[in-house]
């Protein structure tokens, strides 16, 4: 049965223009774009683009990087020196992302007004990738190391720095101390930012040891080398009692805040999920209705069982369907990875992050969860029919469920995969394949995740027994049934 599903679509002329006209068109349209972007970043680069206004393409590159980046990183400085390090620290800031704005112009307003624009205007700054879009310290005067670990812990801040007393006296390292949990691209930010606060103090420092003139030539050479940072990872408090003790087993996970592009990169594959799964559910319908309309279906009933025709129209299908995807994989695969390395830029590793390992094979196999779980109910209902016309009217409540019910859910999660209604919704069958594909940005822990799985595994079990049932009396039957009850009925009669 299932060699006979694969045959018949194999030899389908539509079939092959979806799994290679299209995913070569769009191949060749990535690779265009993709060399188009190489080629317009190297002419930024070479050329003095301000002669051509109407080719300079630097800001829309730039705001790519910058939604690429997501939300800016906060931190806290605790100063400790005697000289008020952390006042240089923030005015060698501003003077930096000020000379990146207006370079030499004469035109150029002082520093107190272009930091009341950084503060007012969201979207200053895009052109240049101004610091102050990346990194943003929290200016709050007196806070306690306490305090500064729950900031960590809730996501205030993402660390914080120590800065020593003796920082012009001798060569000590500041401190950074940062959470010791994240994906990967936060611990790339995290990393940005302590080399950046690192290169900022170091300059602020040897600035203010060349304005020094009690200070010997070797010993402020030596004073003036780069200062290093040593990181120090921060102790999560358990959410259990005081009493109890910190160890490695109680300690919490840190949530971390999720940027939106991170949420936005999952359309994607809910697009492809909602058309893959949708046309290999009507696929599998489509077939049953014109077996039972040529009098094949009888034919089958009567040389097998009703579970092994239903089986074989799945196994078919998805092995059709893996086809598919396969071709698409290895069509669209290379200049879409080309393509998201040009956008991002060196600072970030976007392919790794959309493209994660994780999100790729939990995509894949609630597609094969959600296949099986609508394809049994609509080949079922379908067996039922003799027409389009009795079909829409027996799964218009799948439609309905699917309308009300799916679509809302996959908005919902798609901007909160973390919440814990999201949570819920993960552990409702008829929903868990669609939820759990856009909760890709925030995968759930293994034990959760194992018996999300578990329980998609019994109910598509408790599915097959029902549709196999619903499926014998379909194949057989002259004339679809009214109404509900009637399905269920039929459903519950013996084989």
């Amino acid at each position: 049965m299932a060699h006979r599903e694969i045959v018949a679509m194999l030899q389908t002329k539509s079939y092959w223009l979806g799994c290679l006209f299209f995913p070569v068109f769009l191949s060749i349209l990535l690779f265009l774009f993709w060399i188009s972007v190489v080629s317009l970043n190297h002419s930024v680069e070479d050329l003095d683009m301000n002669s051509y206004p109407m080719f300079d393409y630097s800001y829309q590159f730039d705001q790519i990087r910058s939604f690429v980046w997501g939300d800016p990183m906060h931190y806290y400085v605790v100063d400790h020196s005697d000289h008020q390090m952390v006042e240089a620290v923030r005015l060698a800031k501003i003077k930096r992302d000020y000379e990146a704005w207006y370079g030499n112009s004469r035109r150029a307003p002082g520093i107190e007004v272009f930091q009341e624009r950084l503060s007012s205007d969201a979207d200053l700054g895009l052109e240049h990738l101004l610091q102050y879009r990346k990194f943003r310290e929290i200016q709050e005067p007196d806070v306690s190391i306490e305090t500064l670990q729950s900031w960590i812990e809730t996501g205030k801040i993402v660390g914080y720095f120590v800065i020593p007393k003796e920082v012009l006296t001798s060569n000590p390292s500041a401190l950074f101390v940062r959470p010791s949990g994240g994906s990967n691209a936060h611990t790339k930010k995290l990393d940005e930012l302590e080399v950046w606060f690192e290169d900022l103090v170091s300059s602020v420092r040897s600035d203010k040891l060349l304005a020094t003139g009690n200070l010997e030539i070797e010993q402020r050479q030596q004073l003036q080398a780069s200062l290093q940072v040593a990181i120090d990872r921060v102790a999560l408090r358990p959410s259990t009692d005081v009493g109890t003790p910190t160890n490695a087993k109680n300690r919490p996970t840190l949530q971390l805040p999720i940027a939106n592009w991170v949420k936005s990169a999952t359309i994607p594959f809910i697009y492809l999920f909602i058309l893959i799964s949708g046309t290999t559910a009507n696929v599998m319908v489509t077939s049953t209705l014109e077996e039972k309309s040529n009098r094949v279906a009888e034919m089958l009933a009567a040389r097998l069982n009703p579970s092994q025709i239903l089986d074989g129209k799945l196994l078919g299908n998805c092995v059709v369907m893996s086809i598919g995807i396969g071709c698409g994989c290895v069509l669209i695969g290379p200049p879409l990875v080309l393509l998201l390395g040009s956008l991002s830029g060196p600072e970030m590793n976007i392919t790794a992050t959309v493209l994660h390992l994780s999100k790729l094979s939990t995509w894949l196999l609630f597609l094969f969860f959600g296949v099986a779980f609508f394809g049994y109910i609509q080949t079922a209902l379908g067996s039922l029919c003799d027409d389009v016309k009795e079909l829409f009217t027996v799964i218009y409540p799948i439609s309905m469920i699917q309308l009300f019910c799916v679509i809302p859910s996959v908005v919902y999660v798609l901007f909160t995969p973390d919440g814990r209604v999201t949570q819920v919704l993960s552990f409702i069958p008829f929903l868990t394949p669609s939820v759990m594909v856009s909760r890709l940005a925030f995968l759930p822990t293994w034990p959760m995740y194992l018996a999300i799985v578990l329980v998609m595994v019994l109910s598509i079990i408790a599915i097959r027994k029902f549709s196999t049932s619903l499926f014998a009396h379909g194949m057989v039957s002259e004339r679809a049934p009214r109404g509900m009850s009637m399905v269920f009925r039929l459903a519950r009669r013996p084989v």
